[in-house]
């Protein structure tokens, strides 16, 4: 989902996993908290993590009996923009601990909502309109992975904590194989051509980057949507990338 104004003690992990439960919106006023990219710059991420349990000594709701380790893990922050942040902590006895965790339970549960909603609505028309942009420049790259049971396959990759949104990309991956097939009776390398461009940029993150986990799920959603953040096209790309990997062609079987 990119970058997040926040402190730099707060593990990537736990940005990443915030800000993909939170849909890249505000807790409160669910206000898209990007501001899009221009013919000179690229978008601007301007949502902020927020403790719930304050950070520091005077800060709102501050716990001393809470260890400084979990201050900054996911239990303890939520995803607002610069109004609401700058509330929340200036109103700590409205803004209660119990009240904050309630917000942010009904907002995620709201973002998991449209994303269902939207799997729903998946049509050929979308994959279509999606697949052509992912279609655009992809490399030749070899895949020799094989086929594993996804549950293990998600606990192997470190992806628990997305599990729920693996399990809700695969209502729809019956629909993407289908049209991968139809689409590949006209074009025949469309199939392979699609994958090649997957598994690049699956290496590229994994092996250049670094990245493992939720950390690496996250960046390939964004890859798999091209970066939007329309319900319809993130519930879309959810699906192809979800399709990859049930078939073990991203992450390790």
């Amino acid at each position: 989902m990119g970058a997040i104004v926040v402190s730099g003690t707060i593990p990537t992990r736990d940005q990443r996993l915030l800000a993909l439960r939170s849909g890249g919106r505000c807790a409160m006023c669910r206000r898209l908290l990007v501001e899009e990219r221009t013919s000179l710059d690229r978008e601007v991420i301007i949502g902020e993590m927020a403790h719930i349990k304050g950070e520091n000594p005077g800060s709102a709701r501050y716990d001393p009996s809470m260890a400084d380790a979990e201050r900054n893990q996911y239990d303890n922050l939520i995803y607002l923009c610069v109004e609401h942040h700058t509330i929340i902590d200036g109103q700590g006895n409205t803004y209660s601990v119990e009240q904050l965790h309630r917000i942010k339970a009904e907002h995620e549960a709201w973002v998991r909502g449209r994303l269902e909603e939207e799997m729903l609505g998946v049509t050929f028309t979308e994959l279509e309109f999606l697949t052509k942009l992912l279609l655009q420049s992809p490399q030749p790259v070899s895949s020799t992975l094989t086929l594993t049971p996804p549950l293990r396959k998600i606990e192997k990759n470190e992806l628990l904590d997305v599990a729920d949104s693996i399990m809700l990309g695969m209502v729809r991956i019956g629909q993407v194989r289908e049209f991968i097939i139809r689409a590949s009776a006209l074009d025949l390398s469309f199939g392979e051509r699609l994958k090649m461009g997957f598994v690049k940029e699956y290496k590229r993150l994994r092996d250049d980057k670094g990245l493992t986990g939720v950390d690496l799920f996250d960046r390939l959603l964004a890859f798999s949507s091209r970066g939007s953040h329309d319900f319809r096209t993130q519930a879309t790309g959810l699906a192809i990338l979800v399709y990859f990997f049930e078939a073990c062609e991203v992450f390790e079987p």
